[in-house]
């Protein structure tokens, strides 16, 4: 297990004590492309289909936003704010954010010799520091979606609990896997793994373990539509689209028999844009 660092004064920029933080009137999960470019002016760069670079504004490096698939919502939005004259904090001074010392982030080391510091509900927000100093090169402003299902992930793999159960925004989901045996009765599986995977982006997912003895499963996920894959020892891997959380009843997934293949992102996104 990695080492956990827990970072209490780590000055951070946010643009509203109360609600989701945001850069120059821009918010992740609400903000368009077209609002982008009014602020930030035409791309200069696409890394990827959904990744597209920005150019440097006052105070900061290159500027990355990560764009919704199509839909064009602004999912993440990235700045390098440590130049050679300036630092992030001369950077939040600059555009009127003010510093954060409401929460103390939660932080797990990463490679070369650095720490991510992470800032959940209100304000989705992800810092990268060097670890020996602590001091601030990047700043990422996250969606609430994307913050839940990639943050959370990432906490949880690190010993750090990622989930917040007082959080309005997450419910508690239940659930049974069933197998259809050869004479098509249906019978409970211990060991099948259940991922709810966010669509926009397949590589992301809440993992609800293993099902226990009788085939149950339960995790607290955030409230929207995903894809459920099901998968585990003997059987066939299957999805379901469209899955709503909250949802009005327990769970229930039916499996075929198989040779147990646990499906990759490209496998679920390969099968979903099939149907």
């Amino acid at each position: 297990m990695r080492a956990i660092y827990v970072l209490a004064f780590l000055l951070v920029v946010y643009a509203n004590c109360f609600g989701q933080m945001n850069v120059k009137g821009l918010t992740p999960g609400k903000s368009s492309k077209a609002d982008v470019d009014r602020v930030l002016g035409q791309p200069v760069g696409k890394v990827s289909e959904t990744l597209v670079e920005y150019r440097p504004l006052e105070l900061t490096g290159k500027i990355f936003v990560q764009y919704r698939g199509e839909a064009g919502v602004v999912e993440r939005l990235e700045i390098l704010c440590r130049l050679p004259n300036s630092t992030c904090n001369d950077f939040a001074k600059k555009w009127g954010l003010e510093p954060l010392f409401a929460t103390d982030p939660e932080a797990v080391k990463s490679g070369e010799s650095k720490l991510i510091f992470y800032y959940k509900q209100p304000h989705y927000v992800v810092t990268t520091a060097e670890e020996e100093s602590a001091s601030v090169f990047r700043m990422a402003f996250y969606s609430r979606e994307l913050y839940a299902v990639t943050v959370t992930k990432a906490l949880q793999e690190n010993g750090v609990a990622g989930v917040d159960v007082n959080d309005p925004s997450y419910e508690e989901v239940t659930g049974v896997v069933k197998l259809r045996a050869a004479d098509g009765s249906l019978k409970p599986v211990a060991g099948a793994g259940v991922s709810f995977c966010w669509a926009p982006d397949f590589r992301v997912c809440y993992s609800s373990g293993r099902t226990n003895g009788q085939g149950m499963f339960s995790n607290s996920v955030l409230r929207g539509t995903y894809v459920v894959v099901v998968s585990g020892p003997g059987l066939k891997w299957n999805y379901k689209q469209g899955v709503q959380i909250p949802s009005a009843s327990a769970l229930e997934f039916v499996a075929e028999p198989g040779d147990g293949a646990i499906p990759t992102s490209r496998d679920l996104e390969n099968a979903v844009r099939k149907n």
